[in-house]
């Protein structure tokens, strides 16, 4: 589950934020560049710019859903008192972190911090079809 005082200090104010859980898999900014970006430095994405239109609301939620990590939050203090209204209009809850979240096949997600390198390196032995137990690198 993402961890609101775990974020990112990049991230941009308002609800949605990445959290140090983050793989740097590329997964949010492939779903939604406008708001996801990668601090190249340290590895790990960010929300650069919160979500504006319906479009991106509706895609940063489902980035949100489908990051095999589970590090993206939307329980962050809205920036703007309009945010619920713009849910809405976009179609999605007002409380986006009672969606359920994609377990991405036993990526690891729900494992303790502590355990997480497992989530990217299942996620690689899907990918090159390696059987698990083995090491894909």
């Amino acid at each position: 589950m993402p961890s609101w005082p775990d974020r990112h200090p990049q991230n941009a104010p308002g609800a949605f934020y990445v959290d140090s859980q983050c793989t740097d898999c590329s997964l949010c900014q492939d779903t939604e560049p406008t708001v996801f970006r990668r601090d190249d430095e340290h590895g790990y994405a960010y929300v650069a710019a919160q979500p504006q239109t319906p479009e991106e609301l509706r895609l940063a939620a489902q980035a949100a859903e489908e990051c095999p990590c589970n590090a993206i939050g939307s329980d962050g203090k809205p920036a703007d008192p309009s945010f619920g209204d713009r849910l809405k209009a976009a179609g999605l809850p007002e409380d986006l972190s009672s969606r359920s979240r994609h377990p991405a096949g036993g990526c690891g997600c729900h494992k303790p911090r502590s355990e997480r390198a497992g989530c990217l390196g299942s996620l690689m032995r899907k990918i090159s079809g390696t059987p698990s137990g083995t090491n894909p690198y």
